[in-house]
């Protein structure tokens, strides 16, 4: 399987420090929007669409059947770094990991589209797992290894196939999380989301849909200022967050017969694009006694925008 690494770089910003807030770029959601960008409007968390302070991209082949004799198109997936403050304590913050698609072309809303998916993604690895896994292509050998990888991909698109069989169309995707594979078993012990990607996500580029329209899943970091706030040089979250490599899967299969097929991706996301002004870790962070109090992770929903 092929895949490469994009240098995508979000809107530039000048930042003197991790902290931000700023506003979402919002527009309506109707079914036949053009993805223009709008003025900047108020949102609930103040977050801001454009600003990251890291990001990376991940060309990869579309999800589709690959015995039509047509190769399946390039899609990108896109991930970023970015902080959120919490305006009810000010002194806890999220450091939040969108993750967008850009299907180029495959118009994942289409009421004609004949598959479904789903996404699974992985979390809560330890830091000697993150080092070994930097400098990952994208494609999971270097974070798991070859035998993982293709057990994994095995695994997902069986239980496609499953799918298929059993006409399981309630909530198909939360039998994800009970997959372990057995190659993998020295990676078992994370935290796992899944969760379907609803054709009512609009394909739109990044920052320019309406977030809650085109929200699916978030993960997120909670940090506590107050614990560092006489520390200007206490970074562990952020440099932890920033360094993170993120095992993201997905699955689709065909929702119509004689037609039938499942394919899957496996893919590990990381972000190595540092925005200007952005503070550039060193390296991944040991996992010292304050992280291990400090940050909880959140299983609310990673961002997917999609982008014809």
């Amino acid at each position: 399987m092929s895949v490469s690494r994009t240098n995508f770089l979000s809107t530039t910003i000048n930042l003197t420090c991790v902290l931000f807030v700023g506003g979402t770029l919002a527009q309506s959601a109707d079914i036949n929007r053009n993805c223009t960008a709008k003025e900047i409007q108020a949102h609930p968390g103040n977050v801001s669409y454009r600003t990251l302070n890291a990001t990376g991209a991940l060309d990869i082949k579309g999800l589709g059947d690959a015995n039509i004799g047509i190769p399946l198109p390039t899609w990108t997936w896109s991930t970023g770094v970015q902080n959120i403050r919490n305006s009810e304590d000010n002194l806890t913050f999220f450091y939040q990991q969108p993750v967008w698609l850009d299907t180029h072309g495959t118009d994942l809303a289409s009421e004609d589209l004949e598959y479904e998916m789903c996404y699974l993604t992985l979390s809560g690895y330890s830091a000697s797992a993150q080092k070994r896994g930097q400098g990952d292509s994208g494609d999971c050998t270097k974070f798991f290894n070859q035998q993982c990888v293709d057990e994994w991909r095995k695994v997902l698109s069986d239980e496609g196939s499953r799918y298929i069989r059993s006409n399981i169309t309630q909530n198909p995707c939360k039998s994800l999380l009970q997959l372990a594979p057995e190659s993998c078993k020295d990676f078992q012990d994370v935290s796992r989301s899944a969760g379907s990607i609803p054709p009512e996500n609009r394909t739109c580029p990044f920052g320019l849909g309406d977030p809650d329209y085109d929200t699916v899943f978030r993960g997120a970091t909670l940090a506590n200022e107050a614990a560092a706030k006489n520390d200007t040089t206490d970074f562990l979250v952020y440099d932890q967050t920033v360094t993170s490599i993120v095992p993201f899967f997905a699955l689709a299969w065909s929702r119509s017969a004689p037609v039938q097929w499942s394919d899957a991706r496996v893919m590990c996301l990381s972000t190595p694009n540092i925005t200007e002004g952005s503070r550039k870790p060193s390296g991944v962070p040991s996992l010292g006694s304050r992280f291990a109090l400090d940050p909880i992770i959140i299983l609310g929903s990673i961002l997917l925008y999609m982008l014809l």
